[in-house]
């Protein structure tokens, strides 16, 4: 599954990675991020369950990991749609 995601970290983000396994690493550090995020979310709030904002900003929260590796004007496209879909 990470070898996947790795796969379409650099599809989608238009990345180039720093060394070699760098791909992989920062779809691993995304995966830890989904996985986890819905318990700490859910711990934070103490309301026993993910409300559709605490999952929009586990997106951001995922995605700031990758845009400092993608080209510019991709990561300010990605960053503006999530803004758009966080908002309110």
């Amino acid at each position: 599954m990470i070898e996947a995601l790795a796969g379409l970290v650099g599809a989608l983000g238009r990345m180039t990675p720093r060394a070699p396994g760098d791909r992989r690493r920062l779809a691993e550090n995304v995966f830890i991020i989904i996985w986890n995020w819905t318990s700490f979310a859910v711990a934070f709030r103490g309301e026993g369950r993910l409300h559709e904002i605490d999952a929009r900003e586990g997106v951001l929260h995922s995605m700031l990991l990758l845009m400092p590796h993608f080209e510019p004007e991709f990561a300010e496209r990605v960053r503006a749609a999530i803004d758009r879909t966080t908002a309110g």
